[in-house]
């Protein structure tokens, strides 16, 4: 009998013990409900300051700012402005950000937003503030040293569009070459980025210009040159046009 009692104590306090806990379950559940439905003042961080380029080349630039109180991530938007398309869009922890793969001579347009990542939260007063905007252009080209006695970049090309769609490729003679290899890049659009096609010429270095007759469907075209000897002795050094619009 003494053993039974003792169970049915055990258990009464187990059951006691449980109640009790749910009842603390619900306090806190019915405080954070109402906790959550109080609408927090919110407080708009600062837009990011002295934002600005750095070690601008013509490939890259580095992107900087001051750092912003309360935020600990930035939003860096970046669009190419001459072709009115995205270069980057991203988020970082840093208050800089390295930009790579541009195009030299072009003019970019720099957006950075401050912002915190517990903005979702309710208990959070914090939302993001207002962008900063900046412009800075790319350097002119630049060209690694040749070595002496070696060919060096076709640097003078210009690509024209003719009337019928065509486009005429032309550059200047460069010493000791004996052939120029060609490559027509022809773009459409893609789902995600630009589709390209490629064709591949070479042409006797006595020709100084080429008609590309074969643009097609496509919207943009780039061509690359790059002069050589006949017996592919040197490095072979490519230049580029830029991607051109097709009217």
């Amino acid at each position: 009998m003494v053993k039974s009692n003792h169970c049915v104590q055990a258990l009464l306090a187990f059951f006691s013990s449980f109640v009790r806990s749910v009842q603390f379950l619900s306090v806190i559940t019915i405080a954070i409900f109402f906790v959550s439905c109080v609408d927090v003042p919110k407080e708009e961080l600062d837009a990011p300051e002295n934002l600005r380029a750095e070690n601008v080349t013509d490939f890259t630039a580095l992107i900087c700012w001051d750092k912003v109180d309360h935020a600990d991530s930035y939003l860096v938007d970046v669009d190419c402005i001459s072709n009115k398309t995205s270069v980057i869009y991203t988020w970082t922890e840093e208050t800089k950000f390295l930009l790579e793969n541009l195009i030299w001579e072009e003019t970019y347009k720099v957006t950075v937003y401050a912002s915190n990542s517990a903005k979702g939260a309710f208990w959070n007063k914090y939302e993001d503030g207002k962008p900063t905007t900046f412009t800075f252009t790319t350097t002119p080209r630049k060209f690694p040293e040749v070595p002496a006695g070696e060919i060096g970049y076709v640097t003078k090309i210009n690509a024209v569009q003719n009337q019928d769609k065509s486009f005429t490729f032309s550059w200047e003679k460069i010493e000791g070459a004996d052939f120029y290899d060609i490559i027509c890049e022809h773009f459409t659009p893609g789902a995600m980025n630009d589709v390209a096609e490629y064709k591949f010429i070479t042409l006797n270095a006595s020709e100084q210009s080429y008609v590309d007759t074969e643009v097609g469907e496509a919207y943009k075209v780039r061509y690359s040159i790059c002069g050589r000897d006949a017996t592919f002795s040197n490095e072979c050094r490519w230049n580029e046009t830029k991607k051109i619009v097709v009217q």
